[in-house]
């Protein structure tokens, strides 16, 4: 939890960054002709360096307000959901697909999973000595996320996770092996791969892009891009692989891992995102209503967390963001001007 004085601050530290990128882009026109003219090469990198830092105190903003708006926002009843942001808490129930858990026995509303082999090899460095590398490769890995229903007391209503959910599950959902040699066969399941998540949404249900990547995503035919906040393709359809537990290699593999992350059918859930309307909404929220992304803040969060937990990690990580963005900035504004300086003198 942060204190008043900590908000403050960063309120201040936005506000000094506004005035620096001011004080900087605004006046390039009148810098010295020389200055471009002597090293035009760096000022380049050095204003690209700067908008960087911009960037990234904006993207820790939005971090920090997003665990404001989830601390200071309570989480609603279905029966009482409107539409717009909203936050929900219940139970994660099947809305018609569920998937095997990859390597545990169990059902799942979501998965990710990878396997990967330790390959040893000799290779020659610019010396000509022959030295060791070991790297961990992997050779097979999926991410799938189903529709589901989340139920509390006063009723249950659809959350399309498929449609680029950002999944924060705790670490009882996680399981992670290493072994010395194969994998063992009580690990090596066959997987139901007929089941599709297109199965559980009907023709009455249409999800939308809620931030930039979810649209670049939605378009692409691989999976999520790595750094945003979707850690789910968006998507309409798609099956469970079957994991594939060994491959060939240019080396000796000397070590296998799996690893998977779920979400139990049951389990407890938390979402924050938006409710929006069906085609032809009518009757009660479960039968008119949809949770999907929201487009304000960007965010489609599903957890098995608490909101006080996710709470405090998008405003850690936001605030750190915008440290760091705003070192960068100052530091690239610092040698901006004490070039500008020596270039006139």
């Amino acid at each position: 939890m942060l204190s008043h004085s900590t908000e403050d601050w960063l309120s201040h530290a936005l506000g000094t960054g506004d005035l620096l990128f001011h004080a900087t882009i605004s006046p390039v026109h009148e810098l010295p002709a020389t200055m471009l003219q002597e090293e035009p090469g760096l000022f380049v990198a050095l204003v690209f360096v700067l908008l960087v830092g911009f960037a990234i105190m904006g993207a820790g903003a939005k971090r920090f307000q997003t665990g404001r708006l989830i601390k200071n926002t309570p989480p609603e009843k279905v029966r009482s959901v409107a539409i717009g942001r909203t936050e929900l808490r219940g139970k994660a129930r099947d809305a018609g697909v569920v998937f095997d858990q990859p390597f545990t026995e169990g059902k799942c509303l979501y998965f990710s999973y990878s396997v990967q082999q330790e390959v040893e090899r000799k290779v020659k460095d610019d010396d000509g000595k022959t030295k060791t590398e070991r790297n961990w490769e992997t050779i097979s890995s999926q991410t799938l996320a189903a529709p589901f229903y989340l139920e509390d007391e006063t009723g249950k209503i659809l959350v399309v996770a498929n449609a680029g959910a950002n999944f924060q599950i705790s670490g009882d959902n996680k399981f992670s092996k290493t072994f010395s040699g194969r994998i063992p066969g009580t690990y090596r399941k066959t997987l139901d791969t007929s089941v599709d998540i297109s199965d559980a949404i009907c023709e009455s249900i249409e999800w939308e892009p809620h931030n930039l990547a979810t649209r670049i995503e939605s378009k692409l035919p691989f999976g999520s891009i790595p750094g945003t906040a979707n850690s789910t393709k968006p998507r309409d359809s798609g099956s469970p692989n079957q994991p594939t537990y060994s491959s060939s290699a240019r080396g000796r593999v000397r070590r296998r891992r799996i690893r998977q992350t779920v979400l139990p059918v049951d389990a407890d859930v938390y979402v924050y995102g938006a409710a929006r309307q069906r085609k032809d909404p009518m009757g009660s929220n479960e039968q008119r209503l949809i949770i999907q992304g929201d487009d304000d803040t960007g965010r489609f969060i599903v957890s098995d967390k608490g909101e006080d937990e996710i709470a405090q990690k998008y405003t850690r990580w936001g605030l750190g963001f915008v440290l760091l963005g705003l070192v960068v900035s100052a530091a690239t504004f610092g040698f901006l001007a004490d070039g500008m300086l020596t270039l006139i003198v």
